[in-house]
């Protein structure tokens, strides 16, 4: 699991085969792959030492996002994962379900065609993995984003429109 998301990422070039994302090759233009692809590893990707907003500014301008646009979108993570009265709250003093949201808010800050999600409903309050589920059915249904995660979750599992289990690395 941890190997397809690396190599899916371009962070790891496949052994064998090759791996194409919406036709476009891993190993060949991996910027070009990056950047239709939103990521949350399972470990987190935060500066601590940031607040909320200056972490999803800092990976808006990754994307090469800035201005108004950056602004907006910022806005719009932040209602969408209910984090508005914490844009300005440095992350170290988050929960860690907060900490998620974060990560995730900043996954789809360049509204990503594809989104890779490694266990992304750990930390989350009930109340929040279920907003977070709905979300992502939108995402998919409204924007066509597609989106591929990992997680031992079986009713998590059971939302998927497709899956796959990998046992000591084959499916």
């Amino acid at each position: 699991k941890t190997s397809l998301f690396r190599a899916l990422t371009t962070l790891l070039s496949p052994t064998a085969g090759s791996i194409l994302v919406f036709g476009v090759s891993i190993e060949r233009s991996p910027v070009s792959v990056r950047s239709v692809a939103g990521v949350v590893f399972q470990s987190q990707s935060l500066d601590r030492k940031l607040t909320v907003i200056e972490n999803l500014r800092h990976q808006g301008h990754l994307y090469g996002l800035s201005g108004t646009d950056l602004r907006r979108r910022t806005t719009e993570v932040l209602e969408r994962f209910g984090l508005t009265d914490r844009g300005s709250d440095i992350v170290e003093v988050l929960s860690g379900g907060m900490r998620r949201r974060v990560e995730l808010a900043k996954s789809i800050l360049h509204r990503p065609r594809l989104l890779l999600l490694d266990e992304p409903s750990t930390g989350l309050d009930p109340g929040a993995r279920r907003e977070f589920w709905q979300y992502l059915e939108a995402l998919n249904r409204q924007d066509g984003t597609t989106v591929l995660l990992t997680t031992h979750l079986m009713d998590e599992a059971e939302k998927c429109h497709r899956l796959a289990i990998l046992y000591k690395g084959v499916l």
